[in-house]
């Protein structure tokens, strides 16, 4: 078997029992597909098909810098068949940046009530100047 990955053309939204959860999913959506290696080129002939020419590996960048119409007539980019975790990694779809440990984690979220302890007029990092009241 050979491992191909689609990425959506648009994030996904997760629904969850209120309370639980974040509002937005803090990953993105990937499907992993086992595909048998004599059925690979098929594969990406049918995803082209349905998507367009530029739907399979890393997008192609016109000169313009604009993205390119895509086959059905919008502006977005279409879902990406793609092979390899470099082309996931070009795409954004997965993180490249190595995560704190769970002790560093805990300290930055210390760190961060304790500045807005320390300064009410901040909200999540912004300070609000306007909250200040004149005398």
């Amino acid at each position: 078997l050979d491992i191909m990955y689609v990425v959506p053309s648009k994030p996904y939204e997760y629904d969850h029992p209120e309370g639980t959860g974040k509002d937005i999913a803090p990953f993105a959506s990937i499907w992993y597909c086992g595909i048998p290696l004599d059925k690979v080129d098929a594969v990406k002939e049918a995803f082209r098909r349905a998507y367009g020419t530029e739907s399979v590996g890393l997008p192609v960048k016109s000169r313009s810098g604009k993205k390119r119409q895509g086959k059905h007539g919008s502006m977005t980019m279409p879902p990406r068949l793609v092979s390899n975790l470099a082309e996931l990694k070009r795409l954004n779809a997965v993180p490249t940046v190595k995560r704190p440990n769970p002790r560093q984690r805990k300290k930055a979220r210390m760190t961060k009530a304790k500045d807005l302890m320390l300064n009410p007029n901040t909200l999540r990092g912004i300070k609000l100047d306007f909250c200040q009241q004149k005398a």
